[in-house]
């Protein structure tokens, strides 16, 4: 298969890995996906390829890769001594490196996005020590492949971590400000002098308050 893959080159990624989720999709072949996968990166992904296939595979990989690090069969890994010693697939995961091959042959900073959607949808859970060493062995493979990117441009990819960070630092301050808010509303309910309107009322709560938060997320 990766003979084939080879052959056909990165356009045709997605085909094949749809194909291999379809087929390999329970039990024991789950681990077999992860090492195919690889497999058959390994073959296909090469300098050569055109980084914007690469991109474009990723909407069908990043789920097996997901699924691989975070999902069953991680768990199967670390639980299941059994499993690791019955299947060479399963003793460990190639997803790491499979994330390393995409991001050195992806279009950079186009790809980041869907390289690290695994990771933005676990941040709000990172206090977690064992999520939070996946997390970051999953940033440490992708930024091995970045720092390999022959297409990669230093001043668009400052661009990009610049705008991450800043939108994430701008909703941090938005929640402890509304949480802040939210506790001196709470702290003063009952208290407003005579005509003043009151924060607590089922008008307030139900209708003028959607408003504003709307509002203020400008």
């Amino acid at each position: 298969m990766a003979s084939a893959s080879a052959g056909l080159g990165a356009a045709h990624l997605p085909s094949i890995v749809s194909l291999l989720t379809t087929r390999l999709d329970r039990g024991f072949m789950i681990h077999v996906l992860g090492a195919t996968l690889f497999t058959i990166l390994a073959a296909t992904v090469t300098p050569d390829s055109d980084p914007e296939d690469v991109e474009d595979a990723l909407r069908e990989i990043i789920p097996v890769l997901d699924a691989d690090v975070f999902g069953r069969a991680a768990q199967e890994r670390e639980e299941v001594a059994a499993i690791r010693g019955a299947y060479t697939e399963a003793k460990r995961s190639r997803a790491f490196e499979c994330l390393t091959l995409l991001a050195e042959h992806g279009a950079m900073p186009d790809c980041l996005p869907a390289l690290l959607a695994p990771v933005t949808k676990r941040l709000a859970f990172a206090a977690n020590q064992g999520l939070r060493t996946k997390l970051e062995l999953y940033l440490q493979a992708v930024m091995r492949g970045v720092l390999k990117n022959k297409h990669a441009s230093t001043e668009q990819t400052l661009v990009l971590c610049y705008s991450v960070i800043n939108d994430g630092v701008t909703r941090d301050e938005a929640v402890k400000q509304q949480e802040a808010s939210q506790t001196l509303e709470e702290n003063t309910l009952g208290e407003q002098k005579r005509g003043v309107k009151e924060f607590g009322n089922r008008v307030w709560e139900n209708g003028w308050c959607v408003f504003f938060g709307f509002f203020f997320s400008f």
